[in-house]
């Protein structure tokens, strides 16, 4: 579907589709970006995309050839040179702070916690009763915090830019955690009702239109 749109896109017209068209191609749009340090229009919001795919071409190696042990080590060490990269080009400033931003490992974060997540529930490790309360009580502390820092830096400096993206990442993978594993209650009765259901089915494609 996302090679279709692109083809459509050419067939139309849309000249930054067809100037930039390989890039886009091989998933690459993040680096271009980056490079540029300019968006490219009705298709800018590629660029999520292309880092998902990055991201893809070393996670299945993992799967397949490390155990869960080294598994978590490796993400664990990703997530944490996340970090370190995204402290780094902060220390930039201005427009290049923004664009190096969606390079593969500062932009890896939210996956890398999301496969963390996984391979920890891989290991039969569960957040349930009042322990999963307290780890979604903090997260959301956490990101309460972060929000009056930045509303009060104005513009958004790049510290608690950098953390918002990190409290935002952990309390949304807090509540996936939670939810996921509640078979009742208010949570899993919104996240079963069919028209929730049916945006997930069709969440990448409504994504990939909407801009």
């Amino acid at each position: 579907i996302y090679w279709l749109t692109l083809l459509l896109c050419v067939l139309v017209g849309v000249p930054e589709v067809r100037a930039d068209f390989w890039w886009h191609f091989f998933y690459a749009s993040n680096i271009l970006a980056a490079l540029r340090q300019e968006w490219f229009g009705p298709v800018s919001h590629v660029w999520t995309l292309a880092v998902e795919e990055q991201f893809y071409l070393v996670w299945p190696l993992l799967i397949v050839f490390a155990s869960v042990a080294v598994r978590s080590r490796v993400i664990v060490a990703l997530i944490v040179l996340c970090a370190i990269t995204s402290m780094v080009f902060g220390l930039l400033g201005g427009t290049a702070r923004d664009f190096l931003s969606l390079l593969p490992v500062p932009a890896f974060l939210g996956i890398a916690t999301g496969a963390l997540m996984a391979v920890y529930w891989e290991r039969g490790n569960r957040l349930a009763g009042s322990r999963a309360r307290r780890v979604l009580l903090g997260s959301g502390l956490f990101l309460a915090i972060i929000l009056v820092l930045s509303a009060k830096s104005h513009p958004v400096s790049w510290l608690p830019g950098m953390l918002l993206g990190i409290a935002i990442v952990a309390f949304v993978a807090s509540v996936i955690a939670w939810a996921a594993q509640a078979s009742s209650g208010p949570v899993a009765r919104i996240l079963t009702l069919r028209p929730v259901v049916y945006l997930g089915t069709i969440s990448y494609g409504f994504y990939l239109y909407h801009n």
